[in-house]
């Protein structure tokens, strides 16, 4: 913060980088920028406003000998897009990344962890995306994803593993990204359309292999995500044709299926595997006749809340996005339906069993408790087939 006015006149001394056709469609506030076509010049009107130790201090100079120099990270990769990281609207930049690394040195993703943009698609995603390079980090800033530049976290040592923490809120006394409960690395090239995994990413995967155990999230939530050519196909056609809200929908199908743990299933498989698990839990304790209220209620609670992630959150974040009030009414009732039907299936399911333990199979098992679940079931496969 203490930069904030050296980085802004900066900006002045630079061009502003234009966001490629299809991606510009989808963002009116661009902040991405070329260095100054004159270095010198641009060198001369910073020291003649914040004098020489100011800049040296804030990290857009650096000393050469007797002389003094812009910061070569802000050049020595062409093309190298600025991306200046505010921590409101309006408001002058902090810090600026490039493709090279931040102007004050501090690693990228822990910089990106204050700007603003990320901040709030965290609260709304829990998730934060990884990226190769500050082109694949624009794209997809423009339709508004969590995102930050992976380099940096290729070689980890104790220092950048701590800040890296730091970033994803992992250290109580730096909870910036408390709400990350995903990371994920974006293993394709958005800014060229192309599926191969780039290197950069391969190496930070690796990297987060080797240190699992003392990364802080579980190993399960540290994803690669690598589209299909179909995936990559909807997505392009989105681009070029659709609104903002299609190529999110699209890229949040692909997440879904194409989104893998660096060992193990897919996000959807995972959860699915979750909710299982889950209601084994609940009736196994609600069978066991020594099991209390309070014993009961910690398992229950999981199984809702894994549900309400699994179906009941896309069918109202569809409900939302859905223009046609009837739809949307359609919708409503049936994330609300399958609300109450999962935790009635769930009490219904292990009554059943305690029959079939205490009577045998022969246990009749026409209890009017099944004929309430059978309607409610009816319910829903009723909206199920409306909202189709």
């Amino acid at each position: 913060m203490k930069f904030c006015q050296q980085f802004e006149r900066f900006l002045k001394c630079c061009r502003r980088n234009a966001l490629p056709v299809p991606w510009s469609r989808f963002s009116d506030d661009h902040d991405v920028w070329c260095p100054p076509l004159n270095e010198n010049r641009a060198l001369e009107v910073m020291e003649e406003l914040f004098g020489r130790q100011r800049l040296l201090q804030s990290g857009l100079a650096v000393a050469a000998g007797q002389k003094r120099e812009l910061n070569p990270i802000l050049f020595d990769v062409m093309p190298n897009p600025i991306l200046p990281l505010r921590m409101l609207p309006n408001y002058p930049p902090f810090n600026l990344l490039t493709n090279s690394g931040s102007v004050t040195g501090q690693l990228p993703v822990l910089a990106a962890a204050s700007d603003y943009r990320v901040q709030n698609a965290v609260l709304n995603t829990n998730m934060l995306f990884l990226t190769a390079n500050l082109e694949d980090t624009s794209r997809l800033r423009a339709i508004g994803m969590p995102v930050a530049p992976a380099f940096g976290l290729e070689h980890l040592t104790s220092e950048t593993l701590h800040d890296f923490r730091t970033a994803l809120g992992l250290i109580p006394a730096s909870p910036q990204f408390s709400l990350v409960q995903w990371l994920v690395l974006v293993g394709w090239t958005p800014s060229r359309g192309s599926l191969q995994c780039p290197r950069i990413i391969q190496e930070v995967a690796q990297s987060l292999e080797e240190v699992a155990g003392c990364l802080g999230l579980p190993q399960q939530n540290v994803l690669l995500w690598q589209p299909t050519v179909g995936d990559l196909s909807k997505l392009r056609h989105c681009l070029n044709l659709g609104r903002k809200q299609d190529v999110v929908d699209a890229i949040n199908s692909s997440i879904l299926s194409s989104c893998k743990p660096l060992s193990g299933p897919t996000v959807g498989e995972h959860l699915e595997h979750e909710l299982l698990t889950a209601e084994r839990k609940v009736r196994a304790v609600l069978r066991d006749p020594e099991a209390g209220p309070r014993r009961r209620k910690r398992p229950l609670q999981r199984q809702q809340r894994i549900f309400e992630k699994a179906l009941v959150r896309p069918i109202l974040k569809l409900a939302d996005q859905t223009e046609d009030p009837n739809e949307r009414t359609r919708l409503y009732a049936l994330a609300q339906a399958a609300r109450t039907l999962s935790l009635t299936s769930t009490l219904h399911q292990a009554k059943l069993e305690n029959e079939i333990i205490n009577q045998g199979l022969g246990g009749d098992g026409t209890s009017h408790d099944i004929s309430g679940l059978m309607k409610s079931l009816e319910t829903v496969i009723k909206l199920c087939k409306e909202t189709d």
